[in-house]
């Protein structure tokens, strides 16, 4: 496996994006970005972010992540990756007054020509694809695992509290010599359901932000992959 690269198509795409994304409200603790271009190890867990008002914005975090993730599955041999590194250097050297269709066709002639036909660079680039739906299944997976964690240990708890505190109504009206001893518990019993509200909200909107933020960034880079395979079929359909 290659070390993680740059990939500067990626980078002006979230450049665009950004710009055409409002202002998300000012938070106490913005998020911490990362380049697009400076990936950081594959993450061994699940992405960690501070929930964002705005939470459909993209995420380069996440990009990253779905980069990192596909360098760390980087097919072996002459593939996609290796196309789009080479693209995203070639993107840099020419500039903007070279056409698109020349740009793919001269990465693909001076590099892949001979190693790489343009059936399996495509063929890789749904591999890629394949293995982000897969991760994404697996991501799924956490979130609902965080979810019944921290959210639905919760609720069970809430309803024996709740059966706790019928209970002790019960009781006061029965036994008036320990009414002061009931009112305690059923007093602490509120407080701790309270807070117990307060986690359950915290977590269900960081866990809906991160389910948001990461398909946000999962659809975003699987179009772009797709848009890449869509040109690479029309530019470079034709070399032989």
């Amino acid at each position: 496996m290659g070390d993680n690269g740059s990939f500067g198509w990626l980078k002006n795409a979230l450049i665009k994006s950004a710009e055409e994304t409002p202002t998300p409200v000012q938070q106490s603790q913005p998020i911490q970005t990362v380049s697009s271009r400076r990936m950081s190890a594959p993450a061994v867990s699940s992405p960690v972010i501070s929930p964002s008002i705005n939470d459909g914005e993209l995420d380069d975090q996440y990009i990253n992540h779905l980069m990192d993730f596909m360098v760390k599955c980087n097919i072996p041999g002459p593939d996609y990756l290796e196309f789009a590194r080479s693209l995203d250097e070639m993107i840099s050297e020419m500039g903007t007054d070279v056409s698109e269709s020349k740009i793919y066709q001269m990465t693909y002639k001076v590099g892949y020509k001979q190693s790489l036909p343009v059936a399996k660079l495509v063929d890789t680039a749904n591999q890629y694809i394949s293995l982000f739906n897969q991760h994404k299944k697996e991501f799924d997976g956490y979130l609902d695992a965080e979810h019944q964690k921290t959210i639905g240990s919760k609720i069970e708890e809430n309803k024996k509290l709740t059966t706790a505190n019928s209970d002790a109504e019960k009781k006061i009206k029965e036994l008036e010599d320990q009414i002061t001893k009931l009112k305690t518990s059923y007093d602490s019993n509120l407080d701790l359901m309270d807070q117990n509200e307060v986690t359950i909200t915290t977590a269900a909107q960081t866990l809906e932000t991160k389910k948001v933020k990461f398909e946000t960034a999962f659809k975003f880079v699987v179009g772009k992959v797709t848009e890449d395979i869509n040109k690479i079929n029309t530019y470079l359909k034709d070399i032989q």
